[in-house]
């Protein structure tokens, strides 16, 4: 293979030179663009050998930013100063009679109670967070001890009833004649226990008075002879047979029927066509008689309505039905014709008995609490205590306050006295009676 030549002509020796010197301007421009200068040494100053010290001069006055001009800020915060013990000394003078030389003692003094180391304050509370708080015995020892330092055994708790219900008896019998006086009421029962063995709390309240009794029975003796033949006016009820026997005028509570009525329509639904369509409009008319009670005031054409609906249900009840399990519970509907629509004729009656339930809902907390009573005397604390509490809600008055008055001087407390202005509101009463 022959040698690469070169070539040694003129031409190409020019190319090569200009080439050469084209490189060096583009290196030359290079560096003078691109690439690195050079820092040129100047030589000090004497500020510079010597810098001037950072910060402001000696003396000079510091600057501060202006403060914002701002509106106070309010902070309000509640708490509680716990109480403590107070330990009263009542001294009494002893004077001897000259004529027939026997001793006399001086008065009692403010809130003295006679041979008792606890004063009607504590005994009061105590019955207060009983039965309007629901607290066990145990607990409100607990209570006292750790937050009053008033130390005292759980059976003084029990001590404390007993008391309460001996000075009350009288106050119990006139809540059970203002309730019997009452133009309308409402009654209902519930179940107890008396040391394991089942009773009836049976509870009869108007809209300023609410009456309870524990007795073993739940016949309807009992309801008769609370109230008596010569009670008059609306008896608010379910359907239970022991007050189909009571004097005066009855009202069932329609939502009583109206769950009687579901729970048949589940058991014959699809059975028969003429039944399903008896429930139902059973159920329309008993929602219409609840809605007339309700805006009765606000209807023109009220009394009309009403007498639609009075014969509507009279109708409904007197026509026979081929379903018999049906046309028997018809039968026994058709003696309550009358007591369901009576409420539309008293204004001051009601179209249910839900007051009365509300009335037992603190009843039913303690037995869930307590299972009941072990003993008759725990059994008539109850039912006077009881009594007091709920009557002294319905009038507004704060249920400690009456015990401490009853505890000193039960002489002054009456069903007058504690339905007297107060004020206190309540809400527990029926919004249709205020």
């Amino acid at each position: 293979m022959n040698e690469l030549t070169l070539c040694h002509c003129p031409r190409c020796d020019v190319l090569e030179r200009e080439n050469k010197e084209l490189k060096l301007q583009l290196k030359e421009l290079r560096d003078k663009y691109f690439g690195r200068k050079k820092k040129q040494r100047k030589e000090k100053s004497e500020a510079e050998k010597n810098p001037k010290k950072k910060g402001a001069p000696k003396g000079h006055p510091g600057w501060f930013r202006k403060k914002p001009e701002l509106a106070d800020e309010e902070h309000l915060q509640e708490d509680i100063v716990l109480p403590k013990r107070v330990v009263k000394k009542f001294v009494h003078k002893v004077l001897r009679c000259k004529e027939c030389h026997s001793l006399v003692r001086g008065g009692r003094g403010r809130d003295e109670m006679p041979n008792s180391y606890i004063g009607p304050v504590a005994k009061a509370w105590a019955n207060h967070l009983r039965y309007e708080i629901g607290i066990p015995q145990h607990k409100i020892r607990m209570i006292f001890t750790e937050l009053f330092d008033m130390p005292f055994v759980q059976a003084s708790v029990a001590g404390f009833e007993n008391q309460l219900t001996r000075k009350s008896d009288k106050l119990y019998g006139e809540i059970k004649n203002a309730v019997i006086s009452a133009p309308s009421r409402y009654a209902d029962e519930t179940g107890w226990k008396e040391d394991g063995q089942r009773r009836q709390l049976w509870c009869i309240c108007s809209s300023k008075a609410s009456f309870f009794h524990i007795d073993q029975s739940r016949g309807s003796k009992v309801i008769q002879s609370l109230l008596g033949a010569s009670c008059r006016g609306v008896t608010v009820s379910d359907f239970y047979s022991a007050y189909n026997g009571l004097a005066g005028l009855q009202q069932k509570c329609h939502p009583h029927l109206l769950r009687i009525i579901k729970r048949k329509e589940l058991h014959f639904l699809g059975e028969d066509k003429k039944a399903d369509s008896f429930l139902e409009e059973m159920k329309i008319l008993s929602l219409r008689v609840m809605e007339l009670f309700r805006s009765r005031r606000s209807i023109k054409d009220y009394m009309i309505q009403r007498a639609d609906v009075v014969s509507m249900i009279r109708r409904r009840l007197s026509e026979p039905l081929e379903h018999a399990p049906l046309e028997k519970w018809r039968k026994q509907m058709g003696k309550h014709t009358k007591q369901l629509t009576v409420c539309l004729f008293h204004p001051k009656s009601d179209s249910n008995n839900n007051f009365v339930e509300r009335m037992l809902r603190l009843s039913v907390i303690m037995r869930k609490i307590t299972f009941g009573n072990r003993s008759p005397k725990g059994i008539k604390n109850h039912q006077v205590i009881m009594s007091m509490t709920q009557t002294c809600k319905l009038n507004g008055r704060l249920p400690a306050d009456i015990f401490y008055q009853l505890l000193l001087d039960p002489a002054k407390i009456s069903m007058d006295s504690i339905s007297a202005a107060s004020n206190r509101t309540t809400q527990r009463s029926p919004p249709l009676l205020n």
